[in-house]
């Protein structure tokens, strides 16, 4: 190979190389400091993340020992923070609303909206919701959202104390 060839194909490996690169330190930059702010305020409150996530444009995290979830979402102008007891909630189920698109030569389901509806303990309270994906707002493509939502309604549900299991073990010694 000459010097000339070398070069050329040097710099094409950079043009489409370097874009790369830069994009994946942005993205980190980012959800670094998006981690050390809601840490920061998560501490303020009194508590400490166990367990957590950063999707695009969600926080999602746990402290296990004060059984209380976090949840932070930005899309255009606006931000939403909650904090949930999970000693309020009695139940998760993951909101999957799809819509069927039909063209020319298939016929395919794509997913609109998806977020956690967390059921409370007082039936005279709405549901939380807790918006992973709105096709409205959200990129067009979803990454990891469909997989971190069932993860965490599993992590949830499995956190949550069911008051059944209290009153099947009430008067019986535990060993």
């Amino acid at each position: 190979m000459d010097t000339s060839t070398i070069i050329i194909t040097a710099i094409m490996l950079a043009m489409f190389i370097l874009p790369v690169i830069l994009t994946g330190r942005s993205y980190k930059k980012k959800t670094k400091k998006l981690y050390q702010t809601l840490n920061q305020t998560i501490e303020q409150q009194g508590y400490t993340l166990s367990l957590y996530e950063i999707c695009d444009n969600f926080f999602i995290g746990i402290d296990e020992n004060a059984n209380t979830l976090f949840f932070y979402k930005h899309y255009d102008k606006n931000e939403k923070f909650k904090v949930i007891k999970l000693s309020d909630i009695s139940g998760c189920q993951l909101i999957n609303k799809t819509k069927n698109v039909n063209t020319k030569h298939q016929q395919y389901s794509s997913i609109e909206l998806l977020e956690l509806a967390l059921n409370s303990v007082d039936k005279n309270r709405p549901d939380t919701l807790l918006e992973f994906y709105n096709t409205e707002y959200d990129n067009l493509n979803m990454t990891e959202e469909l997989k971190i939502a069932e993860k965490w309604k599993k992590l949830i549900n499995d956190k949550i104390i069911k008051p059944d299991k209290f009153t099947a073990l009430k008067g019986k010694k535990i060993v």
